[in-house]
């Protein structure tokens, strides 16, 4: 049986955190915390979405902790973590530019293409910031 890990809030607010959500790591996953619980649910099953298309991490079972809503998240090599700024322009560029397209023809959505928001999965680039996801005819 899994040990469910419920973090402090203020665990949770030391976290790396992007403009909407908070990475609390835990080895081989992680959980991503929103504020907000349909940003979170927007979140998992845009993700879920784009793994089943092989690009991104797998998502897992929901959490609910100190007022933040969350989701466990397969972990991955973050390219800001191994590479700096200039390495990533120059060797993922094209790659980035590739998953950006081939997440709007696969999963009809299109992303934050800041290269903070990518890592890598079995040697494969991965997006693994979903808070922000356009859509043809929808919106949040």
């Amino acid at each position: 049986m899994q040990t469910i890990c419920f973090p402090a809030k203020s665990d949770i607010l030391k976290c790396k955190h992007g403009i909407s959500s908070y990475y609390f790591p835990m080895g081989d996953r992680g959980i991503k915390f929103f504020k907000n619980k349909s940003e979170r649910d927007y979140s998992k099953l845009n993700q879920h979405i784009a793994f089943l298309a092989g690009l991104a991490p797998e998502t897992f079972e929901i959490i609910d902790s100190g007022g933040f809503y969350g989701y466990y998240t397969e972990a991955v090599e973050m390219l800001h973590n191994t590479y700096s700024d200039k390495q990533i322009n120059k060797k993922f560029a094209n790659k980035i530019d590739n998953i950006v397209d081939e997440l709007y023809d696969s999963c009809d959505f299109t992303v934050d293409i800041n290269p903070h928001n990518f890592g890598i999965k079995n040697g494969r680039l991965v997006l693994v910031d979903f808070g922000y996801c356009d859509y043809d005819n929808y919106f949040y």
